[in-house]
Parts: structure tokens; C-alpha cells; sequence
């Protein structure tokens, strides 16, 4: 099995380093790598310093160490506070190397699939966080409690049927690294004219009612 530098030079040349596909990698030598060149992959980190975790680069992340953990050349350990997927340059290494990092330059999610789990598990951990807290205060605000205390079971019930059923044609969705929209403008906009309302709503060849009368959704 041929090395990355080998891998990379038949693929670039000798100044591979410096070839026009760089923008897709860092090469790094540190104490972390004791003095060793390696390739680290951008937009693949497992986690990110200040803790605002990025979906691209969990899912590359993910996808990479798949594909190449069993690889001699592979490392995670070249910064500090963070896992980046890295290849020790003088290590045997994965012939898909320059093909990947075509992907990369071409579009920059490796796997769709792991993307899309990678950022529903994100949004829920953010709905754990203090996504549903924050909404459920601004829904009992609107129908005249003070906060989320002042909810029944039954507005807890439809706050989430709201959220993560599409009743109403939204879904959560992330905004930056570290905020989720959980719908509060689509959900208070759409609750407003139908309060004291029973609604019926279909939902995927079935229907879900919802009552929002407000002795159902509020503590008296």
C-alpha cells in the first residue's frame, strides 16, 4: 500500500502541497503530531473548541472515520480540544484520498444521510437544551398565562404535535451553529385565529384534532 505523500503526489505531483485542491486540506506538523507532517481534513471535526458543534463537520467527521480509521496514516490527535481527521503524511493511507477530496471541493457533505442524522440529532439536543422551555413560555404567553408552568398536559401535547408532526407545514430547522427555529413565529401565527377552536388536521392519510379551547390548554 502506497503512503499518503505517495498517494498525493501521483495524484498532484510533487508540490502537492501547494496544489489548486489545498482548500480542502491543512498540512500540520506540531508537538501534537511530534513533528510529523499530516494532512488534516477541512470541514471534519468530531467537535468544535467553544463547544458551537457544526453539522458539516460532524457528519464529515463521522463518514471519514468510517472510511479510514483502520488506515495506519489515521489521527485524530493533532490539535488540542479537538478531534479533526487527520493522515500522518509518511503512513500507508486510503487510495480514495484525492477522490474525497474532489468530493470536498465539489460539495462539501460526504454523506447526506449522515448529515441529515447528524443534524436531527443536534435539533433535539437543542430541543432538550432549552427549545422547548423557550417555546412553551411564549405559547402560554399568548393564550394569557405567564409562563410554561401555567400550561396543562394537553397544550404540552399539542405544542410538540405542532412542532414535530408538520401539521402546519413546518419543521425545525437549524439556524447557525448554535440556535434551532423551532417555529414560535409559524406556531403563534397560526394558533391566534383559532383559539377556543376545535381543529381537525390531516396528517399523512390519517387526521389529528387539536383542542385549543383555552380551558384546555391553560390552568385555571
Amino acid at each position: 500500500m502506497a503512503t499518503v505523500n505517495e498517494i498525493m503526489t501521483e495524484a498532484y505531483g510533487e508540490e502537492w502541497d501547494v496544489a489548486a485542491i489545498n482548500h480542502t486540506f491543512d498540512l500540520v506538523s506540531n508537538y501534537r503530531t511530534e513533528g510529523r507532517d499530516v494532512l488534516v481534513i477541512r470541514h471534519a471535526s468530531a467537535n468544535d473548541v467553544h463547544g458551537y458543534d457544526d453539522v458539516l463537520d460532524v457528519a464529515n467527521f463521522n463518514t471519514l472515520t468510517h472510511y479510514w480509521d483502520d488506515f495506519d496514516a489515521y489521527t485524530t490527535s493533532v490539535y488540542n480540544n479537538v478531534d479533526v481527521v487527520g493522515l500522518l503524511v509518511d503512513e500507508e493511507g486510503p487510495e480514495d484520498l484525492p477522490s474525497i477530496l474532489e468530493a470536498l471541493a465539489d460539495y462539501p457533505v460526504l454523506d447526506d444521510d449522515e448529515y441529515s442524522r447528524v443534524e436531527q440529532e443536534m435539533i433535539l439536543e437543542h430541543w432538550e437544551s432549552y427549545g422547548r422551555d423557550d417555546l412553551q413560555d411564549v405559547i402560554a404567553e399568548n393564550l394569557g398565562g405567564d409562563n410554561r408552568t401555567d400550561l396543562t398536559d394537553a397544550a404540552v401535547e399539542m405544542i410538540n404535535a405542532l412542532v414535530w408532526t408538520d401539521l402546519i407545514d413546518f419543521w425545525p430547522s437549524m439556524i447557525d451553529v448554535s440556535a434551532v427555529d423551532f417555529g414560535e413565529k409559524e406556531i403563534v401565527e397560526w394558533l391566534k385565529p383559532r383559539i377556543g377552536q376545535v381543529v381537525t388536521l390531516p396528517n399523512y392519510g390519517s387526521s389529528v384534532t387539536l383542542d385549543l379551547r383555552i380551558n384546555n390548554l391553560i390552568e385555571v
